[in-house]
C-alpha cells in the first residue's frame, strides 16, 4: 500500500530519485499517479516511467501526459501505449505525436487512431502515417481526413487509398488533394473518383489528372468535370478527352468550352459534338470552330448550326463549309447567309448553293 500524500508532496528532485526504483514505480497506485502534478510527472526519469505499470500509465490524465517531454514519450512501452485512453491520446501535443516511434504508433488501436485530433494527424511523420492499417484509415472521420496535409496525402499507400470510403474521399481538402500522386490517383476506383466534387477536382495537378485512366475519367461526375479549370481541361490527353461521355461534355461551362485548345476541339467525337448545347456551340471561338474535324462539322444538328453567330459563320474555313450537308445549309438563316464572305460564298458547292432558299 502506498502513501498518496507522500508522493504528491515530494520534491521533484526526490521524486526523480525514487523513480529509479523498479519496486517503487511498479507499486504506484492509480491514486498515487493521478495525484502527481505536471511538474512532478516531468521529473520522472525515463527509466522510471518505463517501469510504471500499465494501470499506472492509464491513470495519468490528459494534462499530465501533455507535460511529457519527447524523451519520456519515447520510452513509454508499447504495452503501456495501448492502455492510453482516447482522452489521453487526444491530449498529446503534436510534438509528442511526432516523437512516437514506429513501434509505438503501430501498436495504437483503431479506437486510439480515431481519437487523434485533426492537428495531430496533420503533423504525422511519413513513417507513422504509413503504418496505419486499412482498418485504421477507413475508421478516420471526415474531419480527420480533411486535415491531412498535401504531404500527408502524398504519403498514403495505394492500399490505404483503395480502402477509403466515398464519404472520406469527398472530405479531402483541395489543398490535400494537391499531394495526390499518380499512383494514388490510378488506385482510386470509379466510385471513389465519382465522389470528388467540383471544388476538390481543382486541387488535382496536371500530372495527376493525366494519370487518370479512361475508366476513371468516365467515372467523374458531370459536376466534377464542370469544376475543371481551363488549364486542367487543356492538359487532358486526346484519349481522355474523347472518353468523356456526352453527359460530361454537355456539363462543360461556356468558359471551359471557350478555352479548349484547337487540338482538343478537333478530337471531339461526333457523339460529343452532337451533345453540345447551342450555348456551348456559340461559346466556341472562331479558331476552335475552325478546328472542328469535317466529321465534327457534319455532326452538328440544324439547331446547332442555326445557333452560330454571324461572326462564327463568317470565319468558317472552306474545309468547314465543304463539310456542311445540304440539310445544314438549308437551316442557315438570312443573317448567317449574309455573313458569308466572298471567299466562303465562292467555296460553296453546287449542291449547297442549290439548297439555299430564296428567302
Amino acid at each position: 500500500m502506498t502513501n498518496n500524500a507522500f508522493y504528491t508532496t515530494s520534491t521533484t528532485t526526490f521524486l526523480a530519485a525514487l523513480s529509479a526504483s523498479t519496486t517503487i514505480m511498479s507499486a504506484l497506485t492509480t491514486t498515487d499517479v493521478s495525484g502527481l502534478s505536471t511538474t512532478q510527472v516531468i521529473a520522472l526519469t525515463t527509466t522510471g516511467l518505463g517501469m510504471m505499470s500499465t494501470t499506472g500509465i492509464s491513470a495519468l490524465n490528459k494534462t499530465q501526459i501533455a507535460g511529457f517531454t519527447t524523451d519520456q514519450i519515447q520510452v513509454v512501452t508499447t504495452t503501456q501505449v495501448v492502455t492510453l485512453s482516447s482522452t489521453e491520446i487526444s491530449g498529446l501535443l503534436t510534438t509528442q505525436v511526432s516523437a512516437l516511434s514506429t513501434d509505438q504508433f503501430d501498436i495504437l488501436t483503431t479506437t486510439q487512431v480515431v481519437a487523434l485530433t485533426a492537428t495531430q494527424l496533420s503533423d504525422l511523420t511519413t513513417t507513422n502515417l504509413n503504418v496505419l492499417t486499412t482498418t485504421d484509415v477507413i475508421a478516420l472521420n471526415t474531419t480527420q481526413v480533411r486535415s491531412l496535409s498535401t504531404t500527408a496525402v502524398g504519403q498514403l499507400t495505394t492500399s490505404q487509398v483503395v480502402g477509403l470510403t466515398t464519404t472520406q474521399v469527398s472530405s479531402f481538402s483541395t489543398t490535400g488533394l494537391v499531394g495526390l500522386t499518380t499512383d494514388e490517383a490510378q488506385a482510386l476506383s470509379t466510385t471513389q473518383v465519382g465522389a470528388l466534387s467540383s471544388t476538390q477536382i481543382t486541387g488535382l495537378v496536371s500530372t495527376t489528372l493525366n494519370a487518370l485512366t479512361t475508366t476513371e475519367v468516365v467515372g467523374l461526375s458531370t459536376t466534377a468535370v464542370s469544376g475543371l479549370t481551363t488549364t486542367q481541361l487543356t492538359t487532358f490527353s486526346t484519349t481522355q478527352l474523347t472518353t468523356l461521355t456526352t453527359t460530361q461534355v454537355v456539363g462543360l461551362t461556356s468558359t471551359q468550352v471557350k478555352n479548349l485548345t484547337t487540338t482538343s476541339v478537333s478530337n471531339l467525337t461526333t457523339t460529343e459534338v452532337k451533345g453540345l448545347s447551342t450555348t456551348q456551340v456559340v461559346a466556341l471561338t472562331t479558331t476552335e470552330l475552325g478546328g472542328l474535324s469535317t466529321d465534327g462539322v457534319t455532326a452538328l444538328s440544324t439547331t446547332q448550326v442555326v445557333g452560330l453567330t454571324s461572326t462564327q459563320v463568317g470565319s468558317l474555313t472552306t474545309t468547314n463549309l465543304d463539310a456542311l450537308t445540304t440539310t445544314q445549309v438549308v437551316g442557315l438563316n438570312t443573317t448567317q447567309v449574309r455573313a458569308l464572305t466572298t471567299t466562303e460564298a465562292n467555296a460553296l458547292t453546287t449542291d449547297q448553293v442549290g439548297a439555299l432558299t430564296t428567302t
